[in-house]
């Protein structure tokens, strides 16, 4: 099993709250006790969620895709949205064994994603400079729709 890089891959993430996704990553770290103040998502039947505090030497693990500031599309079956990670933090299962498995929480940026029904998502991070590329697709729709709306 992958433990400690990137993946190529679509990831899980689950409805944390109203703006926030947990993405669950393929990496597990040790644990010494069972975190506490876990957050229970609104999604069912998911583990609970522990944000990893500041000096929690898992952090340092959270590099490449998984830095906090990383952007990842969040998408249902129906729609997509764009998110920014920003909280390392730890799933709350552990099937026997002392590792649990490391994730991300995620702020959807996209108003729709509050009245989005689903619970489950597909995440996969964007690639360094698509944000730029999509940024310049928006502005060229945006500029299109103008001059047509001004040759009317």
């Amino acid at each position: 099993m992958w433990r400690n890089g990137p993946l190529s891959q679509d990831l899980l993430a689950y409805r944390l709250d109203s703006r926030r996704v947990v993405i669950v990553t393929q990496m597990l770290h040790r644990l010494g006790t069972e975190p506490t103040d876990l957050i229970q998502p609104l999604a069912r039947f998911i583990p609970q969620v522990a944000i990893l505090p500041e000096p929690h030497e898992a952090r340092s693990r959270f590099v490449g895709d998984f830095r906090l500031g990383a952007r990842w599309t969040i998408a249902s079956k129906s729609s997509r949205f764009n998110a920014i990670a920003e909280q390392p933090a730890i799933v709350s299962w552990r099937c026997g064994g002392d590792e649990a498995t490391l994730a991300i929480v995620a702020r959807v940026t996209d108003e729709p994603f509050v009245s989005e029904r689903a619970k489950n998502f597909l995440a996969s991070p964007n690639e360094p400079g698509s944000n730029d590329f999509f940024d310049f697709w928006d502005f060229v729709c945006f500029f299109n729709r103008t001059v047509a709306q001004s040759s009317n």
